[in-house]
């Protein structure tokens, strides 16, 4: 690399941030220690320039934690443990666009239900009609409501399940989507979205969840480049 060195508002001024801030990177491991004049001041190279590209990079695909931890290793010279870093944040946005991707496609599906409930007269039904209903035994909706699917009320005095229409409509969801192989985690963010609005809005909303999700892929991604570029520049 080239020898000329940069003053702290010189490496500011190129990476269009506050003097403060450069030194506060340098203190925490987001560049390497500068060199120091025989008056004390800080002296940077076309290494801190180079760092402090990435350092803005890592952040913004890795979030600051994460982007710290990996830059104070290629410090270090652990290279192989600021990689793993990065391959960890890919691991965990591939799993989280999984699990999107499963939520939407499960949403999809449910759609019609709010048209395949019809109206039941005042008070709702018992377990025993209700399983009837969704061709169902009434222990499987035992089971759904401990794994905190369903919520039927009580009625007063006998203790007997009362499911109303939303019960109803979330009993439906519920076993179609277990007959999809949907797994509890997943229905349950299904009827959370669902309750909180009308299908086609709850489809909106994950629609833009999973771009939001794609974008913050693409950053990732320039994250990783960024890091591999400049371990090897220092290498």
């Amino acid at each position: 690399m080239e020898t000329r060195e940069w003053r702290p508002i010189d490496l500011a001024r190129t990476a269009h941030v506050s003097v403060p801030t450069v030194r506060s990177y340098e203190d925490l491991g987001f560049l390497p220690p500068a060199r120091r004049t025989s008056g004390g001041h800080r002296r940077y190279t076309e290494r801190h320039v180079a760092a402090m590209r990435t350092a803005r990079i890592l952040i913004a695909g890795y979030g600051w934690s994460f982007a710290l931890t990996a830059m104070r290793a290629i410090h270090r010279g652990e290279s192989d443990s600021a990689f793993a870093i990065g391959n960890g944040r890919h691991a965990n946005l591939d799993q989280r666009r999984l699990e999107l991707d499963r939520v939407l496609e499960a949403l999809e599906t449910v759609t019609a239900i709010e048209e395949g409930v019809t109206s039941w007269r005042r008070g709702g039904v018992r377990i025993g009609e209700a399983a009837r209903w969704a061709k169902v035994p009434p222990s499987a909706l035992r089971y759904w409501e401990s794994q905190g699917l369903l919520f039927p009320s009580r009625e007063t005095g006998n203790g007997f399940r009362i499911y109303d229409e939303r019960q109803l409509r979330n009993l439906a969801i519920v076993a179609m989507l277990r007959d999809a192989g949907h797994g509890a985690d997943i229905i349950r963010t299904v009827l959370a979205e669902l309750n909180a609005g009308r299908p086609e809005q709850a489809i909106v909303a994950m629609r833009k969840r999973r771009e939001d999700l794609s974008e913050a892929t693409r950053a990732c991604a320039r994250a990783t480049a960024a890091l591999w570029s400049y371990a090897e520049q220092i290498d």
